[in-house]
């Protein structure tokens, strides 16, 4: 069915849990402000895109992303999933060129979702699991939560960073 772990399927989770083990933390959050946290962050979050598309992962709605302006709509086609570390290092407020700009309560509710849904998923990813079959049955539910969040978070916070820009 569905959730038969191929070969395609086993190596992509297989790539996903390496790299999951190569996420720099700090304090229990991920650290992407040094090179190697900006790195090992950008290609989780690629392997994880890759892995919910062959998994067959549902995603959540992008249909937000037709009232973002036409630069924010190039960085975000609108079918795909776009994980991206800039969104993922969004934690307001936001600080640019001597300003302090503070986001809605929305935002930042959703910017809490968001590392919840992050760190569930980590903990997947990290939990021993009898088989490959196991775990990719248990991941999804994980990863269908990670991109509501995802979805949720980039609408506000897109929203905001086009108020903030006018």
């Amino acid at each position: 069915g569905r959730w038969k772990v191929s070969k395609r399927k086993r190596a992509a989770l297989s790539r996903l849990l390496s790299l999951r083990e190569g996420l720099v933390e700090s304090k229990g959050q991920l650290e992407t402000r040094s090179e190697h946290g900006q790195q090992a962050a950008r290609e989780f979050l690629q392997q994880l895109e890759q892995v919910a598309i062959i998994f067959e992962v549902a995603q959540a709605s992008r249909g937000h992303r037709h009232r973002f302006t036409v630069n924010y709509r190039a960085l975000f086609p609108r079918g795909a999933r776009c994980y991206c570390r800039g969104v993922l290092d969004a934690v307001p407020p936001l600080y640019a060129i001597g300003n302090t700009y503070e986001f809605s309560a929305e935002t930042v509710s959703r910017s809490v979702d968001l590392h919840h849904a992050l760190r569930d998923l980590k903990v997947r990813l990290t939990g021993e699991s009898s088989s490959f079959r196991n775990m990719s049955c248990a991941l999804r539910e994980s990863l269908e939560e990670f991109d509501v969040a995802w979805a949720l978070f980039e609408e506000c916070y897109i929203r905001d960073l086009i108020t903030i820009e006018k």
